[in-house]
């Protein structure tokens, strides 16, 4: 009787240790993702074959090899020219 109730109290404890694990997994998940997705603040790639080069506001311009790319607080966006 008492090894029962023993095996009982493990396994109740082992379930609500496994239990307790995974919800602190998922909640640092989810707080690491909103971080990142505020930080970044919804990247938008947007894809164009438009000659020239487009305003970027508010952000930073890098260009290598034929390709735009814009970024800043808003967003970010990539042009290639042809």
């Amino acid at each position: 009787m008492v090894v029962v109730v023993v095996v009982v109290v493990v396994v109740v404890v082992v379930i609500v240790v496994v239990v307790v694990v995974v919800v602190v997994v998922v909640v640092v998940v989810v707080v690491v993702v909103v971080v990142v997705v505020v930080l970044v603040g919804a990247v938008i790639v947007a894809i164009a074959v438009t000659e020239g080069s487009p305003t970027c506001k508010m952000g930073t311009q890098l260009k290598a090899s034929n390709v735009l790319v814009c970024w800043g607080i808003s967003g970010a966006a990539l042009w290639r020219h042809s």
